[in-house]
């Protein structure tokens, strides 16, 4: 999940770093044409409690963008149907949102560096059983975040 989490009864563990981006329809254009007439701008987002979601608030708010109407989806593909037919943005990690997956329909807006930058950890219970599969897997984990760096890898595949 998006990290970091701070609480006390969870052990976490940062498997790597994603680049999120702002992602609209290809036909909105520049960033700046669209953030100044944000009286229209919608968010299309996950439920409340998104880490993604809230991110994406921070950043509008931090641009002076306040009280944007929100539509909430239950699923992922629900969300990039909707920013590909135009109707709002989205903030999702660049790797999600590949544009030779979604034929050129849409455009992915870079962010600042103190904003683009999520950590994705792995949540456990502090002090539990931790099986020889869980071992096993978390150890994979770590070898595939010693070999890959996220962060090179997302910003090349742009």
């Amino acid at each position: 999940m998006a990290g970091p989490v701070s609480h006390p009864l969870l052990t976490e563990e940062c498997i790597g770093q994603e680049e999120l981006v702002l992602v609209t329809a290809a036909a909105w254009g520049p960033l700046e044409t669209w953030l100044s007439g944000s009286s229209e701008l919608k968010m299309l987002v996950l439920r409340t409690g998104c880490s993604y979601r809230q991110r994406l608030e921070t950043i509008l708010a931090q641009r002076g963008i306040v009280n944007v109407r929100c539509m909430e989806f239950g699923m992922l593909d629900a969300i990039m149907g909707c920013v590909r037919a135009g109707i709002g943005i989205t903030l999702l990690p660049r790797s999600v949102v590949s544009t030779h997956r979604f034929g050129g329909s849409l455009a992915l807006h870079k962010l600042l560096p103190a904003e683009s930058y999520v950590e994705t950890v792995f949540i456990r219970r502090t002090g539990a059983f931790a099986s020889v599969a869980l071992n096993g897997f978390l150890n994979c984990l770590r070898e595939h975040a010693a070999r890959t760096d996220w962060r090179l890898r997302d910003t090349l595949t742009s």
